[in-house]
């Protein structure tokens, strides 16, 4: 089965723009859709780019410019199996998806494109939501589930946290609130895992999950590099080698070296509480001392402790230098959860910025399957070395293996105005290396 047949849509709905009290269809016109989820986005966002012409130029039917009033739907899917069973339908509706601008995208002699960005209404309902609110003695996962409730979130998951706090939350939205607290969270299952993160997945559901549990997930797409997606091999595919396929491919993130020269491996605090004690209180964090009582894709660290990489690393701890004021809620915490700043603040700054290290971004054969594939979700990927295509079972351990899922595209496009076709773009990072 030839493999440019396998990235056809299994279904497209209408779609449907809806402004000023009237829809219009606009399927016929579509040139590419996007829908884009992200474990560092707290919304699912997309965009159409529609083409038109003078003869029809409908687009002067749809007098907006976008906002809460103005709205998309449509539902797609991908296939599944040599039957070429419909996969599960990803739905964009009207009572949760606006419109927040319609732009001119390109032209060309006879044709001229739009694009039209649509968010998650909560974005809106967000930004009109400020409040300021004190809490005593609460753990923060149960701050963060009772900010949710101000917005009606609906949750995937509330992952508990070990530390309480006592606060007074100045006036401020309320994902502006979350975004604070998650980098003050301590997991209740292993105190060195402190990076929380909070995002909205397809399903119109929010998460708010430590870094360290998402490692610890079984994986959606494969078990090992050689059932997982796979790049590098021929076109004289069957259907389900075809859905492993990798289209395109590149590395993302930044070289140890890179990462290494602006401290990613190391921080510093310099602590100041000029209303009370006046004084100074210097603290540094190295990642080494660390890396195994934290957890990772996999227990192989990217370089033994010992190591003259690490020795190199040492020295560059004083590139990143940060002041804070004790005197505030953020700064109260303890190893185990009560009170002491050093713990979380020069941690999450160290591994959030490794964990961008090693990455690659794969284009696959459309797939809608969200328990396979989504923001938050563990993927195998099988990669040659590239120094000798011929040996397919040496498999490059660097862009190759394990990777935790931060972004997820899903694009429809038709450029030829007959076929439309399906797509996905993961960006994956992994913090270790070594077999599984």
């Amino acid at each position: 089965m030839a493999v440019g047949n396998q990235f056809l849509l299994g279904n497209l709905s209408d779609v449907i723009i809806r402004a000023e009290g009237s829809d219009v269809n606009v399927r016929d016109y579509v040139a590419k859709i996007t829908v884009k989820e992200s474990i560092f986005v707290p919304y699912v966002r997309g965009s159409i780019i529609i083409r038109d012409t003078a003869s029809t130029d409908f687009l002067r039917r749809i007098n907006t410019k976008g906002g809460p009033e103005s709205s998309v739907e449509f539902s797609f899917n991908g296939l599944e199996g040599n039957n070429k069973t419909q996969q599960q339908e990803i739905s964009i509706t009207h009572d949760n998806y606006k419109i927040y601008e319609i732009v001119p995208y390109a032209t060309s002699n006879r044709e001229k494109y739009t694009k039209i960005s649509f968010v998650h209404k909560l974005f809106f309902i967000n930004e009109s939501k400020f409040i300021s609110k004190g809490y005593v003695d609460k753990k923060v996962s149960d701050i963060v589930e009772d900010l949710g409730s101000k917005l009606d979130l609906e949750w995937g998951e509330i992952e508990e946290t070990q530390n309480s706090i006592t606060t007074g939350l100045s006036y401020n939205n309320i994902f502006s609130h979350i975004a604070t607290l998650l980098k003050y969270s301590i997991r209740k299952s292993n105190i060195n895992d402190i990076n929380y993160l909070f995002w909205q997945d397809l399903s119109n559901k929010h998460n708010f999950v430590s870094l360290g549990k998402l490692y610890e997930q079984t994986s959606g797409f494969g078990t090992d590099v050689n059932s997982g997606f796979i790049y590098g091999i021929n076109n004289n595919l069957n259907f389900q080698e075809a859905r492993r396929l990798v289209l395109r491919h590149r590395p993302i993130g930044k070289s140890s070296l890179e990462t290494s020269l602006t401290g990613a491996y190391s921080s510093a605090m310099l602590f100041t509480d000029p209303f009370f004690e006046n004084n100074q209180k210097y603290i540094h964090f190295k990642s080494k001392d660390k890396w195994n009582k934290s957890t990772h894709l996999s227990q192989v660290p990217k370089n033994e402790s010992n190591s003259e990489f690490w020795d190199y690393v040492d020295e560059t701890i004083l590139t990143r230098r940060y002041s804070t004021n004790t005197n505030c809620y953020c700064c109260q915490e303890k190893e185990g959860g009560q009170r002491n700043p050093i713990y979380t603040a020069p941690r999450r700054l160290s591994q959030i910025s490794s964990f961008f290290e090693f990455g690659v971004k794969i284009t696959v054969t459309g797939n809608s399957n969200t328990n396979e594939i989504g923001a938050g979700k563990i993927f195998y990927m099988g990669r040659p070395l590239m120094t000798d295509p011929a040996d397919k079972k040496q498999e490059d351990i660097f862009f190759g293996g394990k990777f935790l899922t931060s972004t997820v595209q899903h694009t429809i496009i038709n450029p030829t105005k007959k076929t439309f076709k399906y797509l996905t773009t993961l960006n994956g990072f992994k913090d270790s290396l070594g077999e599984e």
